[in-house]
């Protein structure tokens, strides 16, 4: 079987600026703040996308990936193609109908380890 091939392009992420030290939080789920920086999302908010490097202070670059297959750690375990939310330390929960719904799970994954997304590719039915 061959092995799938993920392509992502250079729109898939985007340069922006930090708004605080974020160098715990390379690989997890990210908003702005009212500044228009980039900050840790809180449980349960809607997420830009996933950061993919680690500023240690405020106003240095951060990149932020807003679409494609991203890697983030899943906070309980998790099926493919579940609904996922943005969960208490930035990874990936099951979405329920009254949350934000941010990505989808590509993979099985237990809980505190690292699990494939494809963020902006969520279907949800109300």
């Amino acid at each position: 079987m061959r092995t799938p091939r993920v392509f992502q392009d250079d729109r898939d992420i985007i340069e922006m600026v930090s708004g605080a030290d974020l160098s715990a939080l390379e690989d997890t789920f990210v908003n702005t703040n009212a500044a228009g920086k980039v900050v840790g999302a809180g449980a349960g908010e809607v997420a830009l996308g996933v950061l993919r490097n680690a500023p240690a202070a405020a106003d240095l670059k951060a990149l932020v990936q807003v679409r494609g297959i991203a890697t983030v750690n899943a906070e309980e375990a998790l099926s493919v193609l579940d609904i996922l939310k943005v969960g208490a330390a930035g990874g990936a929960l099951i979405a329920t109908t009254t949350t934000h719904p941010v990505a989808t799970a590509i993979e099985d994954s237990l809980i505190s380890t690292d699990v494939q997304i494809n963020l902006g590719a969520v279907t949800v039915t109300v």
